[in-house]
């Protein structure tokens, strides 16, 4: 099961680097969320960065969602390129390279967070975003 896991995360970045750009319609990007939502558990979960300014955890799909549009309004370009997965068990660890720029400032940046993404009968139950490397190995229950 724990490659099938693999792919359905990969799948669902595929999914983001297809949604996350401007230029896109209102049903492209209800198209592209209709592709992510079956990847996913009805009661996904999405844990941000305690680092995060404001961090938060939210509860379905449809949270989820406004989440990503609200990244999409600040920052008129985002991609983000996986460097590494690890599988374990139930868990699959993503450490990915993130670029964007600001939509009013036109500031670039860049970072690379772990994400742990929680599996459940195929689907994604749950993202958890870590600004550490380390933090997120431990939190899949794997050290360096």
């Amino acid at each position: 099961m724990s490659q099938e896991n693999v792919e359905v995360v990969q799948r669902a970045f595929e999914i983001f680097n297809r949604y996350r750009g401007t230029g896109l319609t209102h049903d492209d990007r209800d198209r592209a969320f209709a592709a992510f939502a079956e990847l996913a558990t009805p009661d996904f979960e999405y844990v941000e960065a305690p680092e995060w300014p404001g961090a938060s955890t939210y509860q379905g799909l449809d949270q989820y969602r406004q989440v990503l549009e609200g990244f999409f309004e600040a920052l008129s370009q985002m991609t983000a390129e996986v460097e590494e997965i690890l599988d374990v068990d139930d868990r699959v660890v993503v450490f990915v390279r993130w670029r964007a720029r600001g939509t009013a400032s036109g500031a670039e940046w860049e970072m690379k967070p772990g994400q742990v993404f929680t599996l459940r009968d195929g689907k994604i139950a749950r993202q958890e975003i870590y600004l550490d490397r380390e933090m997120a190995l431990e939190a899949a229950g794997l050290r360096e």
